[in-house]
């Protein structure tokens, strides 16, 4: 065999091998290449992927140390589960992070990673939390039409505004009234003239309070007596104290007012008996029932003694006769006299008497 030979197949093993390595690595395939080391799977979270593709590198602080191997959206909320591959010595912390970012200018996306600070390692079975970054055209893309309906907007107010002058021009509105019509023109100067009116009466009075202030602290007048006077300050804190004293007295008399209408509330006393208790109440009713009986009666007995008192005038009966007729007055104050004398004859006998009852009982 020539070495040319050997060199020529040399050279075609070489490129077979050259081949092989593109097409496994740098190609973009899950195969790796037998002295390459193994590889890690982690499940990533997106709520939206926005273009990316399976094979898409997974960057750790911007170098390519992975790979996605599969996309799985969840047919109830929507989420993709991404399934990534990584170089085995990257050792993922537990407060590890990824999100999605643009990976050129021409749309391409990538998985940016986070390996985290966290002192304990990331467990495998979890599902890591990712977001999604908007890329510039996205960004932009949503900033001009931001821009675009802000200038809608300014046009419609463009145009609001050049209506509203039209309409001011034209007199209509308020402002329009007020500036081109010449009866509101009037009126606006009418009010001016006694705005400046009331200005020149309120600089008089301010300058009577002045006058009024400066006689204060010069002594005049009664109001100077108020705040200047010893004798008219002690006068007016003795009738502040009276005031005081009067309103203590009053709400004392409130109170005890309201202790004697709870005590009536609560059926105590007369009055709260005659108010509350319906026994009471249905016998003052009975009552007030025999009143018109009892008046006839009274009026009975009053007419009777009328009757008697004119019998008696007119000297009837032993009353009568006793009230009008001298001779029986004077025979019955002659025997008022008889009796009263016999009862003095008989208590002087008394002694006599008693001495003569005793002698008698000793003979007995």
């Amino acid at each position: 065999m020539k070495i040319r030979d050997l060199i020529v197949g040399a050279l075609f093993f070489g490129s077979i091998a050259v081949v092989f390595y593109f097409a496994f690595y740098l190609g973009g395939t899950s195969g790796r290449l037998p002295w390459q080391g193994g590889e890690n799977t982690y499940s990533v979270i997106f709520p939206n992927v926005a273009g990316l593709q399976e094979n898409s590198p997974v960057w750790i602080s911007g170098v390519p140390k992975g790979k996605v191997r599969q996309m799985i959206v969840d047919p109830r909320s929507g989420n993709v589960e991404v399934r990534i591959s990584l170089d085995k010595e990257i050792e993922l912390r537990r407060d590890c992070s990824a999100e999605i970012i643009p990976s050129s200018a021409f749309g391409g996306k990538a998985i940016a990673l986070e390996i985290g600070q966290d002192a304990e390692p990331h467990n495998p079975e979890a599902k890591i939390k990712g977001t999604l970054v908007e890329d510039l055209f996205t960004a932009a893309g949503r900033g001009i039409g931001k821009i675009n309906e802000g200038i809608d907007i300014a046009v419609d107010t463009i145009k609001d505004v050049n209506q509203t002058v039209k309409d001011i021009r034209a007199g209509r509105g308020a402002v329009g009234t007020i500036l081109f019509d010449e009866k509101v023109a009037g009126d606006v100067a009418a009010t001016v003239e006694n705005v400046r009116i009331m200005s020149e009466d309120a600089k008089g009075v301010t300058s009577n309070v002045r006058d009024i202030t400066e006689k204060i602290n010069a002594g005049e007048g009664a109001a100077s007596l108020f705040l200047e006077d010893a004798d008219t300050a002690m006068r007016i804190k003795n009738i502040v104290r009276n005031v005081e004293d009067a309103t203590d007295n009053t709400v004392g008399a409130s109170r005890s007012i309201k202790s004697i209408v709870e005590k009536v509330d609560s059926g105590k006393g007369f009055f709260g008996v005659l108010l509350n208790d319906e026994e009471t109440g249905e016998n003052i009713k009975s009552a007030v029932a025999k009143t018109p009986e009892l008046m006839d009666s009274v009026k009975k007995a009053t007419d009777e003694v009328g009757i008697t008192v004119e019998r008696v005038n007119a000297g009837e009966g032993t009353v009568g006769k006793l009230f009008n007729d001298d001779t029986l007055f004077n025979d019955t104050l002659n025997a008022i006299n008889t009796l009263r004398s016999g009862f003095e004859d008989i208590r002087e006998q008394a002694p006599i008497t008693t001495f003569a009852s005793l002698l008698f009982q000793v003979f007995q």
